[in-house]
């Protein structure tokens, strides 16, 4: 239980960050540029729940919190990349 805990804060980080990227773009919604957000709350989620920590018998607050900004540090990382390859 505490892994899908961690996974589903990891991946709400990762969505509230695309999330206030699109309210802040002024741009129509294009499900194509979100989908790439999505996906990477996906692996997010999945790779925050496989790192966490095994011996402790319950989540805390801080370990939500932390998965939730690794999250969206995973989103955010993704579009820098994406930004400076594109740029050459």
């Amino acid at each position: 239980m505490q892994e899908l805990i961690t996974a589903i804060c990891a991946a709400g980080g990762a969505l509230a960050l695309a999330i206030l990227g699109f309210l802040s773009s002024k741009e129509p919604f294009d499900m194509r540029k979100f989908a790439a957000s999505i996906l990477t709350a996906i692996i997010a989620g999945v790779g925050v729940a496989v790192t966490v920590n095994y011996t402790a018998t319950d989540i805390s607050v801080i370990s939500c919190l932390l998965a939730f900004l690794t999250g969206a540090g995973a989103d955010a990382s993704r579009k820098a990349v994406a930004k400076n390859v594109s740029r050459g």
